[in-house]
């Protein structure tokens, strides 16, 4: 696995600042691409991978405002995380840059221990982004793979080698920039007199090379002799990995194995290889998902060709599956119906789907899949059903239906298969909450506040209270006791703030020890009773931490921008005056 490097782009009219943060940041391992205007910026940002983007605040032409607000304004480019650099005091940027959508600042002269944290804890939240939308990318990709196939499904015309062809295209990486794909994709089959069949199929660019081959694999280790479904992943840095079997054979066919995604049953099995990072769970769930839709198609037409019944068909597949027929009364559940759902075969089969696990069934989502949509659409995939079950207690199920005409007697028969993805869904919750929130306070970040700015600007809340917090000698704690004792200080700071305000006000960390609030719908006379509230807290008067605030009022949108600034500029007089004291 090639671990990309981060790549940050340094944008100065004045190749000495672009130099020194070269020299800083090249020696941890960052790729550092210089600029030394605005234009220049965005062709580099347009041609090659920018991870994080260092603007100068004052440039001649086009200033690093505007760079920052083009970045920001491009669906494509508002992902990468922009730093402007300004001077110390500079206040009057600060709040520009806040404005043009920038996500932190660096102070000149540098201070390479903060440099180099804000733009660690940056590519940090930018990768969660980008793993957050990459596996958006990867389920609607998929899931129009899956309505196509289903779409077009013909039990007389399945060809099953064709189906698994257009699977791997859709799961190969194509670019080689989607690190979130495999590289290399080998496929095995057993049929005829056990002889296995060995696919290989290898990126080429936007291209896929197909090629046969064959593995000395006596004891089968691609293969699970005991009927059912299992994955597996590895990765390089697992004791499991070389020690493994498959992954030694794999090594004989001069296929280097950085990690493995694997499915197998008895006679198929499906080694997705060299993904651009680490494997998870996640890629296990994909490949799992998208091998047994194409098992499942295999074996349903199978089946169909040969009986009007499906007994035999649902017991193929690994999730829990039902057959209705047209009076939505259960024909046949799989075992994996039974055991995931806690039922027996004598009180589910013949019964009303309605009427079984005590009513636990009578879902209202359920009665409009089956009485609302399914009359009028034959094929429905990926409908999601929040239920609280009596014996499983809360699962998120992911239902895909397909009604089946039966000629000979002129009804129809529902097949419904069900997916729980609770789990899968509590991760992208996670992930999204990373994605909002800054990871050191647990607060909303400058992303989130930046956005709730705008939602506010087209609201009917008004007036809103804006307050500026910064925390009082945090240099000198992180020089002193260092950054763990500094970090703690914003951590407290952080919680004080936010315990003196209301649920529905936005507290953020918008910078190093830098905090903003917003109050919808309250005057300046709330946020200044909060503000005296945390004053005469232990903490504070104890001296733990030490706190300047700013306060300012906007009574409609066109008042918002002002009220930022005066806030801000309220916090530092504040500042200024508890230094003099």
């Amino acid at each position: 696995m090639n671990q990309q490097i981060a790549r940050i782009l340094c944008v100065d009219d004045n190749p000495l600042s672009s130099s020194l943060l070269e020299a800083m940041l090249s020696p941890r391992g960052y790729d550092v691409v210089s600029a030394l205007n605005g234009p220049e910026a965005l062709e580099k940002i347009d041609s090659q991978r920018i991870d994080i983007c260092l603007l100068d605040v004052m440039m001649q032409g086009m200033d690093g405002f505007e760079v920052c607000r083009r970045i920001k304004s491009d669906d494509l480019r508002r992902n990468i995380p922009a730093v402007m650099i300004t001077s110390f005091a500079d206040r009057e940027n600060r709040i520009r840059g806040i404005e043009a959508g920038a996500e932190d600042f660096i102070s000149k002269p540098f201070d390479s221990a903060e440099v180099l944290a804000r733009i660690k804890m940056l590519l940090h939240v930018k990768s969660l982004n980008d793993r957050l939308q990459s596996a958006y990318n990867n389920i609607a990709k998929l899931s129009a793979f899956g309505e196509r196939i289903i779409t077009n499904f013909d039990p007389d015309t399945f060809d099953f080698f064709k189906n698994i062809d257009s699977m791997v295209h859709e799961i190969i990486r194509r670019r080689s920039d989607l690190i979130d794909s495999p590289e290399i994709v080998v496929i095995g089959m057993v049929g005829q007199e056990d002889a296995c069949q060995w696919l290989r199929y290898d990126s080429k660019g936007t291209d896929v090379k197909k090629s046969t081959f064959n593995m000395d694999l006596d004891d089968n280790p691609a293969f699970f002799p005991c009927g059912k479904p299992a994955v597996v992943f590895y990765n390089e840095s697992d004791p499991e990995t070389a020690s493994s079997p498959l992954v030694r054979e794999l090594e004989k066919q001069l296929i280097r194995v950085s990690n493995l995604v694997g499915y197998s049953t008895d006679s198929f099995c499906l080694i997705a290889l060299n993904y651009g990072r680490a494997v998870t769970t996640h890629d296990a769930t994909v490949i799992n998902s998208v091998v047994i839709q194409s098992l499942f198609l295999r074996s349903l037409a199978a089946q169909i060709r040969d009986t009007e019944y499906a007994e035999n068909i649902i017991e193929t597949v690994r999730e829990p599956l039902v057959v209705l027929n047209s009076d939505l009364k259960i024909l046949i559940a799989n075992q994996s119906f039974y055991s995931t759902f806690k039922g027996a075969p004598e009180d589910t089969i013949g019964k009303f789907i309605y009427d079984i696990g005590n009513r636990q069934w009578d879902i209202p989502e359920l009665r409009v899949l089956f009485e609302e949509i399914l009359p009028h659409d034959t094929v429905i995939d990926g409908y999601e059903v929040d239920h609280d079950f009596v014996d499983i207690g809360r699962k998120i199920i992911l239902l895909n239906a397909r009604q089946i005409f039966r000629k000979n007697i002129g009804s129809h028969i529902i097949l419904l298969a069900m997916e729980d993805i609770t789990n899968r869904k509590e991760e992208e919750v996670t992930l999204r909450h990373f994605s909002t929130h800054d990871i050191l306070t647990g607060l909303y970040n400058r992303g989130f506040f930046e956005e709730e700015l705008k939602r506010l600007a087209h609201s009917r809340k008004f007036p809103v209270s804006v307050v500026m917090a910064d925390v009082n000698g945090l240099k000198i704690v992180n020089d002193s006791q260092g950054h763990a004792a500094g970090d703690n200080l914003i951590r407290l700071a952080g919680r004080i703030i936010l315990e003196a305000f209301r649920a529905e006000d936005i507290v953020a960390r918008i910078g190093g020890d830098e905090f903003a609030i917003l109050l919808p719908g309250m005057d300046k006379n709330v946020a200044k009773d909060a503000i005296r509230r945390i004053l005469s807290c232990p903490e504070i008067i104890s001296g733990q931490v030490s706190i300047a605030f700013g306060v300012a009022f906007a009574e409609s949108k066109d008042q918002l921008a002002e009220a930022l600034k005066l806030s801000d500029e309220r916090m530092y007089r504040d500042k200024s005056g508890q230094k003099k004291l």
